[in-house]
């Protein structure tokens, strides 16, 4: 697993503010279009498309008003063509406090699909374009007390109106926390630990509740499941 450590990962440019809007063609403080990795996610929305994404090494040819997440930890790199430009928002796990959400971020970070929210849609692009400034105001208006819970609360609308497509799954996901908990441990831990004994420990929980719990979730094995996400790797 050493290699893992040759992608550099790059942190949000600002240490206090959990969300960050700007325009897809800003200037970074690296190169782009060099394989790396984000500590945080980040939705690149494309009004006008042109160029590829490389997210998790599957190529995307972007298209005009379409969405990409990227995750935290995934690979990536853009390469836009002149024709380019749209908006992105960037946030921190600190800003999502709804568990639902969480889980469901998680799902499509696993998925190995989960890239795309949606493309060639004009009405959802308004929908979440008309969201996003409203975030931007805020970003903005450091005066307003509360800010920071009014730009969370978006953040989450907007979150939601973007996977809705996946409600059904995501509530079922939330009925089972120490599914999600796994989950959540894998991607912590599975550099060093790819044995189904320490993850028994860490989550206090017998091997049969968990082998149930991912032949539910994911039709595989609690060891099936790290072997994957290594794999993923």
């Amino acid at each position: 697993m050493k290699n893992l450590t040759r992608i550099q990962t790059h942190d949000l440019d600002s240490v206090e503010n959990s969300i960050i809007f700007r325009n897809i063609i800003h200037k970074n403080s690296y190169d782009i279009t060099q394989l790396h990795r984000h500590s945080y996610f980040e939705i690149m929305f494309f009004q006008s498309g042109g160029g590829v994404n490389h997210i998790d090494f599957n190529k995307y040819e972007v298209k005009s008003n379409a969405c990409y997440l990227i995750s935290p930890g995934q690979t990536h790199l853009f390469k836009k063509s002149p024709s380019t430009y749209g908006k992105l928002i960037q946030f921190k796990q600190s800003a999502i406090s709804s568990l639902q959400l969480q889980h469901l971020l998680q799902q499509r970070a696993w998925s190995g699909t989960g890239a795309v929210l949606f493309e060639d849609d004009g009405k959802r692009m308004e929908r979440a374009l008309s969201l996003l400034d409203m975030i931007a105001t805020y970003i903005a208006d450091s005066s307003n007390n509360y800010s920071k819970e009014i730009k969370q609360h978006l953040l989450h609308a907007l979150l939601q109106d973007l996977c809705s497509s996946n409600q059904e799954r995501q509530i079922n996901i939330s009925k089972d926390p120490d599914f999600f908990y796994f989950q959540q441990l894998i991607d912590e831990k599975f550099k060093e630990e790819q044995k189904v004994a320490f993850y028994l420990k860490q989550m206090a929980i017998s091997e049969k509740k968990l082998s149930l719990l991912t032949k539910k979730h994911l039709g595989l094995s609690p060891l099936q499941v790290i072997h994957a996400r290594v794999l993923l790797e």
